[in-house]
C-alpha cells in the first residue's frame, strides 16, 4: 500500500472522553480488589529535557548499556545523549522510520525508509543497507534480537522479514505468508523469546489482520487471524508484547466488550484467553511486568492491570486521556502520558504498579505556540530510576519536540560484588 503521512492529533480532531465508572473502582482512584486509594499525587521531578528538531518524537526513545540515551526525532535526526542529558552526537536524517535500537557493543540501529543505518558509539556511520528490492520500507524494526543480529520486516514489496548481522550482512529473508502488509505504516519493534520473533500487522488487502511467529532463522512457525484494524487514538500501529516468563501478548479489535487483551501461545499462535472488560473501544499497547502482570489502556481514559492469568488486579479512571502506558523493569511503576483533553497541554504520570495508586505528575508546558503532549511508550533507565519519553508540539509550529528524562521515584539498588562494601542477594519480587 502506499505510505502515509502520520496524521497527528490537533484541536480540530476532538473526541470526548466521558468518565465512565466500573464497579469496584473510583473516579481517580486505583483500585485494587474494591479497596479506593484517593490520595493526590504528588510533583514529579523533571531531571532533564532535551530539544529535538521535528514536531513529534514517534518512536520510544533506546537506552544502551552505558546508560546513555539515544531517540529519533520526526525529522529523521538521531541523537545520543549522556543519563545526564547531555548531547554526545546527532545524525542527521536517517532515523525517521524505525529504531533507535542498541547493541550489546554500544552500535545504534535505526530506518528510514528502506535503509537501515548502524551508528557506531562515536556517532560515526559503521555501514548502511538499502533494501535491494522496491518495498515501501520498513515497518517494523530494526530491533536487536536476543542473539545481538538485527531484525527487520518491510511493507509489502519488500524483502519482508529480514535479519542483518552486526557487520550489516543479509543473513536471511522471507516475505511472509500472507506476504507482511501495514496500511499506512508508522513503524513498530520487532519483539523476541529466547527463540522466536513475533510481530503483527492490519494485512489490508492482503488478508485479515494476522500475528507471526518466525524462527530466529528465518522460517514462519506460524501465523493466526487476530484483531480488526488498529486504533488510531490508542496505538496506531499494533505493537506485541513479550514477557520475562516467555508469555506474549496483543491488544486488539475483538472481543466482548469491542477490543481484548489476547494472550497468546508463542509456539503455536493459539489465543489462550483474552480479556475484554466494559467499557473496551481501543486499548493501548500491552506491556508486561518481571512477575507477569500486564499493563494497559482502554478506552482512551481508563489503566488497567491484569494478572498472568487475565484477572483483573485494578483499574485507575478519572475522565482523563491515558497515553501509552509501561511498567518499569523492577515492576514498581507505570508511566503514561496524560491529558486532559485533545485539543489541551498534557503530563506524564506515574502510578504504583502493585495498586494503582497515582503516584506523581508532571506538567507538560505550552511550547511554541501549540500544547504539548505525551507521545511515545516510556523507556527505563536499568534502574528503574528514570523514564524517557518523547513528546509532540501539536496546533502550533512544527520545528521541535523534546525527549523527557523524569524522576520515577525509585531509589536505586546500590551495586554489589566483590569490589563493593553491598553483598549481592535476591530482590524480592512486586507483589502480583
Amino acid at each position: 500500500m502506499n505510505r502515509t503521512l502520520h496524521i497527528l492529533l490537533t484541536a480540530g480532531a476532538v473526541a470526548t472522553a466521558a468518565v465512565m465508572l466500573v464497579p469496584g473502582t473510583s473516579s481517580g482512584a486505583g483500585t485494587p480488589k474494591g479497596t479506593s486509594s484517593m490520595s493526590p499525587a504528588s510533583q514529579g521531578v523533571v531531571k532533564w529535557r532535551f530539544q529535538v528538531s521535528g514536531q513529534y518524537v514517534l518512536h520510544r526513545p533506546a537506552v544502551g548499556p552505558d546508560g546513555g540515551v539515544v531517540v529519533a526525532s520526526s525529522s529523521g535526526n538521531v541523537y545520543s545523549l549522556t543519563a545526564n542529558g547531555v548531547l554526545r552526537w546527532v545524525v542527521p536524517a536517517v532515523g525517521a522510520d524505525g529504531g533507535p535500537s542498541i547493541g550489546p557493543d554500544g552500535t545504534v540501529y535505526v530506518a528510514s525508509m528502506s535503509t537501515i543505518t548502524a551508528i557506531a558509539p562515536n556517532g560515526s556511520i559503521r555501514w548502511t543497507y538499502t533494501e535491494p528490492s522496491a518495498g515501501q520500507g520498513v515497518m517494523a524494526g530494526p530491533t536487536v534480537g536476543p542473539d545481538g543480529k538485527i531484525y527487520v520486516i518491510s511493507d509489502y514489496g519488500g524483502l519482508g522479514a529480514f535479519a542483518l548481522s552486526p557487520a550489516g550482512q543479509l543473513l536471511w529473508s522471507n516475505p511472509g505468508s500472507p506476504n507482511f502488509l501495514e496500511y499506512g505504516q508508522l513503524g513498530a519493534e520487532v519483539v523476541f523469546s529466547s527463540t522466536r520473533l513475533f510481530a503483527a500487522f492490519d494485512e489490508l488487502g492482503v488478508s485479515s489482520s494476522t500475528m507471526f511467529g518466525l524462527s530466529l532463522a528465518g522460517s514462519q512457525q506460524w501465523a493466526r487471524t487476530l484483531g480488526g484494524s488498529d486504533d488510531m487514538f490508542m496505538q496506531q500501529q499494533r505493537q506485541p508484547a513479550t514477557g520475562a516468563d516467555g508469555s506474549l501478548y496483543l491488544t486488539a479489535m475483538g472481543g466482548a466488550n469491542g477490543w481484548s487483551l489476547n494472550r497468546v501461545d508463542p509456539n503455536s499462535g493459539n489465543v489462550l484467553w483474552n480479556y475484554s472488560p466494559w467499557p473496551s473501544n481501543g486499548m493501548s499497547a500491552p506491556s508486561v511486568g518481571p512477575n507477569g502482570s500486564v499493563f494497559f489502556s482502554r478506552s482512551l481514559s481508563y489503566l488497567e492491570s491484569v494478572t498472568s492469568a487475565g484477572q483483573s488486579r485494578w483499574t485507575f479512571t478519572d475522565g482523563s486521556i491515558i497515553d501509552h502506558p509501561a511498567v518499569s523493569p523492577d515492576g514498581s511503576v507505570v508511566v503514561a502520558g496524560d491529558r486532559p483533553n485533545f485539543g489541551e497541554p498534557g503530563s506524564i504520570r506515574g502510578w504504583k504498579a502493585t495498586t494503582g495508586a497515582l503516584s506523581w505528575q508532571v506538567a507538560l508546558p505550552s511550547e511554541n505556540g501549540g500544547y504539548q503532549v505525551a507521545y511515545t511508550q516510556p523507556r527505563f533507565s536499568a534502574s528503574s530510576a528514570t523514564a524517557y519519553i518523547g513528546t509532540a508540539i501539536l496546533g502550533g509550529g512544527d520545528q521541535y519536540s523534546y525527549l523527557y528524562a523524569v524522576d520515577t521515584g525509585v531509589t536505586p539498588r546500590p551495586s554489589c560484588g566483590p569490589t563493593s562494601f553491598v553483598r549481592c542477594g535476591p530482590r524480592a519480587t512486586p507483589a502480583r
